[in-house]
């Protein structure tokens, strides 16, 4: 008798005709949002006893969607708090309201500042990688995925970057984090051997920084510096 495979291992199979949450099923298939959020309450309200494992693992696959729409819009207000800022320090001749947007979000999210500071340089990365932010909202990558880009093309130009981005997006909601970081490597290596003539490096990248450590001037260090060492 062949062993039956258990459901997070089939979920995903090509025309599976589930109902729901179930692969297959219209829940399943759901893009993440508010409406999204209520079936996964309403599925879970009375604990998980109800569940199929395979709904089970259509309400995990739920959540995690749920969770890059979430992050996505975290990113967001955080990019909109770095523009208030910047035009509140532009309007009252106050450079020290943008030298402390890290702080304050340390205060607001009980957060390291180091750790502040990081979720602002994503925040403007992804903000630049209009693509890597669009899938994080849809749920078609998640949060490490989006910071791996972040990170891998932090160094490139904004053309370079866009190029690489419609390259290996398409295919990343189906790696891990390495296997997407190594695509990410191979692609920027290959654009590095053929260098547009007359290419500028990116405003805000310091030489000697490592990828994704220049700060932009809204974080606590001046634009194009290196944060101190880890």
């Amino acid at each position: 008798m062949p062993e039956v495979l258990a459901a997070g291992f089939t979920h995903r199979d090509p025309g599976a005709p589930g109902r729901g949450f179930a692969g297959g099923g219209v829940l399943d298939g759901l893009a993440p949002g508010p409406v999204l959020a209520g079936f996964t309450a309403d599925a879970t309200a009375g604990g998980f006893g109800r569940l199929s494992d395979d709904e089970l693992i259509g309400v995990l696959c739920a959540r995690r969607r749920l969770a890059s729409w979430a992050a996505a819009g975290e990113v967001d207000v955080v990019g909109e708090l770095a523009r208030r800022r910047t035009v509140q320090a532009k309007a009252r001749k106050n450079p020290r309201l943008l030298e402390h947007i890290g702080d304050e979000l340390a205060a607001a999210l009980t957060l390291t500042g180091r750790s502040a500071d990081r979720l602002l340089g994503l925040s403007a990365e992804l903000e630049r990688l209009s693509g890597c932010r669009a899938a994080l909202a849809a749920g078609r990558i998640e949060w490490p995925k989006a910071v791996v880009f972040a990170d891998e093309l932090a160094a490139l130009d904004n053309a370079a970057a866009a190029a690489i981005e419609a390259l290996i997006l398409p295919g990343a909601g189906k790696m891990t984090t390495a296997q997407l970081r190594a695509a990410l490597r191979r692609a920027v290596l290959a654009a590095d051997r053929k260098p547009p003539s007359g290419a500028a490096a990116r405003p805000g990248r310091t030489p000697g920084c490592r990828p994704g450590t220049s700060r932009p001037a809204t974080a606590r260090w001046p634009a194009g510096t290196c944060p101190p060492p880890r």
